[in-house]
């Protein structure tokens, strides 16, 4: 409705399918029951593409970093009081597949600050 006149339905719909999975809205993400389901849904949607990718997030739970259990598995951020957000799953497993080439068996990588604003 917002752009109702001055762009048809079928403009819309074009530009939002063009954009590369870690843009797409909200709308474009999951709700998943669980762990293993809501990396499942990120693959199926072409965002978690590496098996090394997966393999790493496999291996954490965001059960136990949400604010809102209730939240833990939805693809959205999680705010945590007025001034840090827990990103969105998406937005971790793009950061992840940027940088895989880098990470080499051994390597490490400290996260600082992603997701705080």
């Amino acid at each position: 409705e917002r752009y109702g006149r001055e762009y048809s339905e079928e403009q819309i719909a074009s530009y939002w399918a063009e954009l590369p999975p870690w843009w797409r809205p909200a709308e474009f993400g999951c709700v998943s029951k669980d762990h293993f389901s809501l990396h499942r849904n990120l693959c199926l949607l072409g965002i978690l593409r590496s098996g090394r990718v997966l393999d790493a997030v496999l291996q954490t739970d965001r059960i136990h970093y949400s604010p809102d259990p209730v939240l833990a598995y939805c693809e959205t951020p999680q705010e945590f009081g007025s001034d840090a957000t827990l990103s969105s799953p998406r937005i971790h497993v793009c950061c992840m597949e940027a940088i895989l080439d880098a990470c080499v068996p051994g390597a490490t990588v400290l996260d600082v600050g992603c997701g705080t604003g």
